[in-house]
């Protein structure tokens, strides 16, 4: 088992056309750019993962990410469509960590021949502050740091509401599916 760590020095360096192949004889091969630390929305929004089955045209392969979100571990299955140049593409949408992701993936093809990915592990580069906002004592600042601190603290509430809504989201979908 292979780990990829990134830290605040080698994000910098690294391109965005870092990516992963792997093949072995009569098994699957595939290719996937890992995410990138500084690309990472805020915790809680959407990003997706992808991997592409380049030799592959068959969408009965079965593929599922085993991923790690803040210590949560999660196993999702992968919708497969056909992508740029029709190659085989498997999707899934994770929320954006709070600390870090780490994820793997598992693919079975239609002969139960399985294979699975290297194990990749991408760190936020710098912490999101958790502190609930706050406007307290406002009343004794002058206008103009009024002003500001209203305008921060709609900034802050924005970004909240954003993950909120990104919950009550995910929430229904599970509502969906237990029905």
């Amino acid at each position: 088992m292979k780990m990829i760590t990134f830290s605040l020095m080698l994000a910098a360096s690294i391109s965005l056309f870092n990516s992963t192949a792997w093949a072995a004889p009569n098994k699957i091969s595939f290719f996937h750019k890992p995410i990138l630390p500084a690309l990472l929305p805020e915790p809680g929004r959407s990003t997706t993962l992808e991997i592409n089955l380049p030799n592959n045209r068959d969408l009965s392969v079965k593929v599922r990410a085993e991923v790690v979100i803040d210590g949560v571990l999660l196993d999702i299955p992968m919708e497969g469509n056909f992508g740029d140049n029709d190659r085989t593409v498997y999707r899934t949408v994770i929320k954006a960590p709070l600390n870090d992701v780490v994820y793997r993936f598992h693919i079975q093809d239609g002969q139960n021949e399985s294979t699975s990915s290297e194990q990749f592990r991408i760190e936020r580069i710098c912490a999101f502050d958790q502190t609930p906002t706050d406007i307290s004592g406002i009343e004794e600042l002058t206008s103009l740091e009024q002003a500001r601190k209203y305008s921060a603290a709609s900034k802050a509430l924005e970004v909240e509401n954003v993950s909120y809504n990104e919950v009550l989201t995910t929430i229904k979908k599970i509502e969906e599916m237990l029905q």
